[in-house]
């Protein structure tokens, strides 16, 4: 039996033992316990977010039957997370919501912990940098607050400090980046984290530095051969480092090691983006044919997890969602009229409560508008990649900008990804001089190249190169 089949057999016996049969109310709180902690972990590690959802979703109806507020919780927190892995932050954020009303919730650090965890990663996501920041202070301050014997503590520090150190406010910060980082990494030493530290070293040139942390993780993968995604991403940070020193033949071998494994885990996501990078190993390898190769299908991989995001999002998380809410505002309601049915005061305290109402309403369109605003943040990390000359550049270009590539691909296939690249620097409307400065080549050299591109796309010479690279875009 492989592990997926096994997983799928553990869930539909643990669910049918919990929801079919006759035990104590204290045996299947345990036991929703259990199925949290065990099958959303592995569900989230899969990229199974529909499942997850699905999962959670029957969990917190059988917690409401037995009043388990814990895994009503848990669950809200938990579908929190799988709908910001598919991006859908708005609806995220209406679950984290429902979760903050619990009031078991001021009872358990871990779930505060987690709570503000998800709040600041959505929130940096879409541009609040700074109530982002505060969200992790927050998870900080409840995760050191989680009792001493809790085996999980350093894990929850390990965790939020690491996202600290990753959000964007900090990560342009790198000595504070570090700092978290190797706070992380004191609370709890995992393979991971000393990866991420050696990608930060990476990142400032220090290649001594980035080669001593990703070591010091593989000797831990060595003595642990199930930490398979720590593997993978230790495979990943050698091959980022021979990339960095030119060692194109070996950074390809590491990054091959490192797909496979994802390709086993069924880690799709991680999968799209090594497609990219070898794509662009191959370019730099003078193998134009292999770099479109994988480039095609980083393409057809990334349009395929698009679909499939848009699917999960219609299986009834909107239904279950209003149900939830609709729970939470008929038990205010029942509370309302109660008061209400005593005194006058009670019709005051209504028309206080339906003023409050519509006055939040509007205050929630307003939030919706900014967060639908702040979206497309993620421009500024494209130029920042760009100016960076970042091997990475191309793949969160495509990332921010899905159809770009695509259509002028359509126009030319034969372009290759340096020329998709150098599109793109013309698409963010950088000058001759910068793509020069940038990519370090004489302007002359950057000239000839337009001239080159203007051909292979059939450009008219009397339209601006940089105008026109906009319309396959429209």
């Amino acid at each position: 039996m492989n592990i997926s089949n096994a997983l799928q057999f553990f869930l539909v016996s643990f669910c049918i033992s919990l929801f079919s049969c006759g035990y104590s109310q204290g045996r299947n709180e345990k036991k929703i316990d259990s199925l949290q902690a065990y099958g959303s972990v592995t569900l989230r590690e899969k990229g199974e977010y529909q499942k997850l959802i699905l999962l959670n979703q029957q969990i917190i109806r059988e917690s409401e039957k037995i009043n388990h507020p814990k895994g009503i919780t848990k669950g809200y927190i938990n579908i929190a997370n799988a709908l910001f892995l598919l991006g859908n932050y708005k609806e995220s954020l209406r679950f984290l919501k429902l979760a903050e009303k619990q009031d078991y919730l001021q009872h358990d650090y871990r779930l505060l912990d987690a709570l503000y965890i998800e709040y600041g990663k959505i929130y940096d996501q879409v541009g609040f940098y700074t109530k982002a920041d505060e969200s992790f202070d927050k998870a900080i301050q409840y995760a050191k607050k989680i009792n001493d014997k809790d085996s999980l503590k350093n894990n929850s520090l390990g965790y939020v400090y690491c996202w600290k150190a990753l959000s964007t406010k900090i990560k342009k910060l790198p000595d504070s980046a570090l700092y978290y980082l190797h706070k992380a990494y004191k609370a709890e030493p995992v393979p991971s984290t000393a990866v991420n530290i050696s990608q930060k070293y990476l990142e400032l040139n220090n290649i001594d530095s980035a080669e001593f942390y990703v070591k010091e993780a593989w000797k831990k993968i060595i003595v642990n051969p199930d930490l398979k995604y720590h593997k993978a991403a230790a495979l990943w940070g050698f091959a980022d480092i021979y990339l960095r020193k030119k060692q194109f033949e070996k950074a390809l071998d590491y990054y091959q090691q490192s797909f496979e494994i994802y390709r086993q885990m069924d880690r799709k996501e991680d999968m799209r983006t090594l497609y990219q990078k070898m794509s662009a190993t191959y370019d730099s390898l003078k193998q134009p044919e292999k770099s479109k190769e994988y480039l095609t299908k980083y393409t057809v991989l990334n349009d395929s997890l698009n679909t499939t995001q848009k699917q999960v999002l219609n299986i009834s998380v909107d239904g279950f969602l209003n149900e939830q809410e609709q729970k939470n505002k008929s038990s205010q309601h029942k509370l309302y009229y109660i008061m209400g049915s005593i005194t006058v005061i009670g019709v005051i305290l209504g028309f206080l409560g339906f003023q409050f109402y519509k006055r939040r309403k509007k205050e929630e369109k307003v939030e919706i508008y900014d967060l639908e605003q702040k979206i497309n943040v993620a421009y500024d990390e494209v130029v920042q990649l760009a100016k960076n000359n970042d091997p990475a550049f191309l793949g969160k270009f495509s990332e921010v900008y899905p159809k770009f590539c695509d259509k002028l691909l359509k126009i030319n296939p034969g372009l290759v990804s340096s020329e998709l690249k150098f599109c793109a620097l013309l698409f963010l409307n950088f000058s001759t001089k910068e793509i020069a400065t940038y990519t370090f080549v004489q302007p002359g050299a950057v000239r000839i190249r337009k001239n080159r591109i203007r051909k292979k796309l059939d450009i008219p010479s009397d339209q601006d190169i940089n105008v026109w690279m906009h319309e396959p875009n429209q």
